[in-house]
């Protein structure tokens, strides 16, 4: 039979793909992500008020650090949902094509 699960674990009864544990708490870690770069950001705001320059530096070059990893982070995310849902589809459709 084709195994169309794109890497997914399968649900050891049905054969159905199941979604990975990690997209439960993607949302937390994503929150979670913005909320460190943005206190990072305000770090490099007081230090620059403070005349620390180079502790500014280096602390917006981490809030930028920490921002793009996390959108990366969503973006694949998002990428793995939507092979997912074909995975999901191609059970479907199997199943479907196995019942006519």
């Amino acid at each position: 039979m084709f195994d169309d699960t794109k890497g997914f674990s399968c649900n050891a009864r049905s054969g159905r793909p199941e979604a990975p544990l990690e997209w439960r708490v993607a949302r937390f870690h994503t929150a979670l992500g913005w909320l460190s770069a943005m206190a990072t950001g305000w770090g490099c705001v007081f230090a620059a008020m403070g005349g620390q320059r180079r502790l500014a530096l280096m602390s917006a070059c981490a809030a930028l650090f920490i921002a793009a990893m996390t959108e990366w982070r969503r973006r694949n995310l998002r990428r793995r949902k939507t092979e997912f849902a074909e995975a999901e589809a191609a059970y479907e459709k199997g199943l479907r094509d196995f019942r006519l």
